[in-house]
């Protein structure tokens, strides 16, 4: 036996006798040091500095009066942690963070410390906004497992979103799923295009084709009055989603969600018909780092223009007079969804819209 593998040895000794002392302390009442308080705040974690050294450990009291930190106190100890987990337990807010953000910078994430943020503001139960008032809390082993598998899954890609089932979208926060698309803020330019033409011109009916989580639908049933709105989607679990956001988030869900492929279900006629269809070209859809989201989502087909033809082309006989017909496009789609609108012949006027980035983003067609 080497030098090397008897020492190792004997600290194992030494550490299966320091864990069989510490465990006796429970349930027993010692002087203990208070250093600082559990993140819940409902315990206590001191040490026991009057052991023997080898024996010491950090021990956990239930909060059940005010102690001043760094004071002696009787305590009765309700659980104990050995010293080789001091150090990983006793790991605060900051460091974790930091620690995260880091292995995120390192994966080239453009939104790392955004995405670490937001995954560890949802473990802990607060606001990404608080997330700086808690930096000096300590966190648990749960907690910060917890956060490294997260912070592991999105450096491969894998959005905050489906870990937090949350998505911010018009001062609303929508539930999501890997059955659903990831909301992006772009759509907001759409929706409140949507919000200003139909309060503008006194609209009341609207189709909403490729629901997906519902967004656009519950966005404009959330702002809009004495609308009446049909959402469509080919797929079962989009619509249960939907749904579950439309009940979490409307006061009154008056919007009728539908299953259909296309126009396939779809009897009336209304005064909008909105979509954010898929219209990335299938051959390309590898390349844009998306393939934890649903394919059926984002795939517009060969060239991607897939849905704008059966929108533009076939939506014209589902819209009353002056009807319209408003619909979010690709940055480089311009031209050739405005051809697809030319062609038709059944379109008085045809407008592009900019996002904030200067990028054509949405087309509105008037009939």
């Amino acid at each position: 036996m080497t030098k090397k593998t008897r020492h190792k040895k004997i600290m194992s000794i030494q550490k299966e006798i320091s864990r069989k002392n510490l465990e006796k302390k429970i349930n027993n009442t010692y002087d203990v040091i208070i250093e600082s308080t559990s993140f819940n705040n409902k315990y206590y974690i001191g040490r026991t500095y009057m052991d023997v050294p080898d024996e010491d450990g950090v021990v956990f009291i239930k909060k059940e009066k005010e102690i001043p930190i760094g004071t002696f106190a009787k305590c009765k100890i309700i659980d104990v942690k050995d010293y080789d987990l001091v150090r990983r337990n006793s790991m605060k807010v900051q460091e974790i963070l930091s620690n995260g953000i880091k292995t995120l910078n390192e994966y080239k994430r453009e939104d790392a410390s955004l995405e670490a943020r937001i995954l560890l503001a949802d473990i802990l139960g607060i606001s990404k906004d608080d997330l700086i008032i808690y930096y000096d809390r300590e966190i648990t082993d749960d907690d910060i497992k917890r956060f490294e598998d997260g912070i592991e899954k999105i450096s491969k890609g894998y959005p905050v979103q489906y870990l937090t089932h949350k998505k911010d979208f018009m001062k609303m926060e929508f539930f999501v799923d890997e059955d659903v698309l990831v909301p992006r803020s772009d759509t907001e330019i759409l929706v409140e295009e949507m919000i200003s033409l139909i309060k503008e011109q006194n609209k009341k009916d609207i189709l909403e084709l490729c629901t997906g989580s519902g967004i656009i639908a519950i966005s404009l049933a959330k702002y809009l009055e004495n609308v009446n709105i049909i959402a469509t989607d080919i797929s079962h679990k989009a619509l249960e989603i939907a749904k579950k956001n439309a009940n979490a988030l409307l006061e009154s869900n008056n919007i009728n969600f539908i299953q259909s492929d296309m126009f396939e279900n779809i009897n009336n006629k209304f005064d909008i018909i909105v979509s954010n269809p898929p219209y990335i070209k299938s051959e390309v859809i590898k390349d844009y780092n998306l393939k934890y989201e649903p394919k059926l989502a984002l795939d517009g087909g060969k060239d991607g223009l897939k849905f704008y033809n059966i929108i533009i082309n076939e939506g014209y006989n589902y819209l009353k007079n002056g009807g319209i017909i408003a619909i979010e496009i690709g940055y480089d789609q311009r031209e050739e969804v405005i051809d697809i609108a030319k062609k038709t012949g059944k379109y008085k006027c045809i407008k592009c819209k900019k996002d904030l980035f200067g990028n054509d983003r949405i087309i509105i067609l008037h009939t």
